[in-house]
């Protein structure tokens, strides 16, 4: 007669607990990466010319290097490039030495100041890029010393913004595609890490191209072709998985 009690109230134990034991049961996950990628032909130009001035003196070389700049600074605003896409973004001023060396030792004696260079570096934001070729050629005619060339996009910003979402909606499909595999269907996002935006510029032309140019020949042109830029963005997601 005692034992009853206890043969009726194991199964309800069991019951009871059954319910817990299934809420202990880790949901399963897929952690994907999704990508985005897209080409676009640039439709800026940035190009950087250096312009300088060596003199015995330093207020020669200023002197110099002012007359130089503003013979340049004229030939690109004579080319139609407005004023606000054209910037001075370096200035120096320093002496140049000249070093006497112990002719027994090879070693420097002593460095004299022989004279002072003045420098200016000009950036120069080119919006037809067709025209890089000219400007770099004429600007180089004009006194300047050619430095680099680079591309951008007008609109990255928005291409950005676009490939963001496109590249969340490729790590959905890529769940689904596991999820699938395994008979189960993509549930909600557990997380969403963006690794940020990246892009393969065009190779910049470097300064050695213009080198030995003879400039009493008359302004020289390059045929320059831009190329595409490349934008990429990618995101790391992790969805939970779920019976159909």
């Amino acid at each position: 007669m005692l034992v009853r009690p206890f043969r009726l109230a194991l199964p309800c134990v069991l019951a009871l607990a059954a319910p817990a034991f299934a809420q202990d049961r880790p949901t399963p996950t897929v952690t994907v990466t999704g990508e985005a990628h897209e080409d676009v032909r640039p439709d800026l130009a940035f190009i950087s010319f250096e312009v300088a001035a060596e003199r015995p003196t330093a207020t020669d070389a200023q002197s110099e290097d002012a007359k130089a700049v503003a013979a340049v600074l004229d030939g690109l605003k004579g080319s139609g490039i407005d004023t606000k896409d054209i910037a001075t973004v370096g200035a120096s001023l320093y002496p140049v030495f000249s070093e006497q060396r112990d002719s027994r030792a090879t070693a420097v004696v002593k460095s004299i100041v022989t004279g002072y260079r003045a420098r200016n570096e000009i950036r120069v934001k080119l919006r037809d890029i067709e025209r890089a070729g000219a400007i770099i050629g004429a600007t180089v005619g004009n006194g300047a010393l050619y430095q680099s060339l680079s591309y951008d996009i007008s609109d990255r910003e928005a291409r950005v913004d676009s490939l963001r979402g496109k590249a969340a909606a490729n790590a959905a499909q890529r769940a689904a595609l596991y999820a699938g595999g395994l008979g189960l269907k993509v549930g909600p996002a557990r997380s969403l890490n963006a690794t940020g935006e990246r892009f393969e510029p065009t190779p910049m032309l470097a300064a050695k191209t213009f080198a030995g140019v003879d400039r009493s020949a008359g302004p020289v042109s390059l045929q320059i072709e831009p190329g595409v830029i490349n934008l990429s963005e990618s995101v790391n997601a992790t969805f939970e998985l779920v019976t159909p």
